[in-house]
């Protein structure tokens, strides 16, 4: 069975606590789903650290996408920014 990853499949504890370091996951690792989302991690560390606090991760990411508005379209996040209006 294959599960698509969310987040084009790139490493939201790198994302996070890297300042939008754009790292892929490695779905060898496994694809953790939390609610909706199917993440994956590039390391031991994000994983265990996901498991911890999923909604920190969560919310990192659409920060690290209003810090970073080109990742919106890019990580695929527009249904998360319903209010914005993208040109």
């Amino acid at each position: 069975m294959q599960k698509t990853c969310d987040y084009l499949g790139f490493c939201i504890w790198c994302l996070v606590n890297k300042n939008g370091l754009l790292i892929p996951g490695e779905p060898d690792l496994g694809v953790y789903k939390y609610k909706d989302k199917n993440c994956v991690f590039c390391c031991i560390q994000g994983i265990n650290d996901f498991i911890k606090e999923p909604e920190f991760y969560i919310q990192g990411v659409i920060e690290q996408c209003r810090k970073n508005p080109e990742l919106i379209h890019f990580l695929r996040m527009e249904d998360s920014f319903k209010n914005v209006i993208f040109y």
